[in-house]
């Protein structure tokens, strides 16, 4: 046998393992990477802090709202004891109560010396507005008019014509009569009598609006911070899940205090309604006086 073939085979032998392992080798580079590991995924430690100082902040405040409720509750008691001190209710009742105030006025013109004509009550309203909202967004208190709070009733008071020194002694009879507040206005010469225009006052039975309050809420802070409202993939990282657990703790403590701090708000609303009507009172009171002392000094 020549050498020749054997060399032939030979050399297509050493080249079929080259072939071979060229595969085999690439097969097995490739399996490799397809099983390397990926890289460590960060959790949003940074944001979920954040989320929970938030939590902790807002758990604060409404502890707060709910300690308020006892001085709430005092200080009503407080302005309760005021408004029957100062008879407020007497002089702006919640209710019309015109024929009251016409006895009144005629008491008033009497001890002036003089007998109405007529006492007409002008025009009152049927139904209270329904223009307040429910909910203001705060800050507390809300920002009342004078037109939410009281109804102004015009009375028409005719009488026979009367000089100036009269007419001062029917204006001081009728602004200091009581209980009711009278707000007397210029009189006016008609043809054969005069007339007395005149003002009472309403307070309007209102529900007060209440400052809006939104409790923290996890999904809505999570979402404030970029993160999913259902919550982050911590990736099985310790810290990541000790921080969602601590908010969640934070969260279940506030959510029975709920109820608790929108009932002080509820109470801070009426607080503030009762002040709004004593300082409207006082207003009055003052303006009342104002025009008199005007009065006697136009006349000395």
């Amino acid at each position: 046998m020549s050498k020749a073939p054997i060399t032939y085979l030979l050399m297509a032998f050493l080249l079929g393992l080259s072939t071979g392992c060229s595969g085999s080798c690439a097969g097995k580079t490739e399996s490799k990477a397809e099983h390397v590991a990926p890289p460590d995924l960060e959790a949003p430690i940074d944001e979920l802090k954040r989320t929970l100082e938030s939590c902790k902040e807002g758990l604060s405040e409404t502890m707060e709202l709910v300690d308020k409720a006892k001085t709430i509750n005092d200080e009503l008691e407080a302005e309760a004891k005021i408004f029957e001190e100062q008879g407020i209710l007497e002089a702006i009742p919640t209710e019309l109560e015109t024929e009251k105030a016409k006895k009144q006025i005629e008491a008033a013109l009497e001890k002036a010396g003089h007998k109405a004509i007529r006492v007409q009550v002008e025009y009152h309203e049927v139904r209270e507005k329904k223009n307040l909202p429910r909910y203001f967004p705060g800050p507390p208190p809300y920002p009342y008019t004078n037109a939410e709070l009281e109804e102004v009733i015009r009375i028409h008071v005719d009488l026979s014509p009367f000089d100036e020194e009269q007419k001062n002694q029917l204006l001081k009879a009728l602004s200091e009569s009581a209980p009711r507040l009278i707000r007397v206005e210029i009189p006016l010469s008609k043809a054969g009598f005069s007339r007395i225009p005149l003002d009472i006052f309403r307070f309007r039975r209102i529900a007060p609006p209440t400052q809006s309050y939104t409790p923290p809420s996890k999904p809505l802070l999570l979402k404030a911070q970029g993160l999913a409202e259902e919550g982050p993939n911590c990736h099985g990282q310790r810290e990541c899940l000790d921080l969602v657990r601590e908010i969640d703790g934070v969260i279940a403590k506030l959510q029975p205090l709920r109820p608790k701090a929108e009932l002080t708000l509820r109470l801070e609303s009426e607080l503030d309604m009762w002040k709004a009507r004593r300082k409207l009172f006082n207003d009055h009171a003052r303006e009342i006086q104002a025009r008199l002392n005007s009065e006697k000094d136009a006349g000395n």
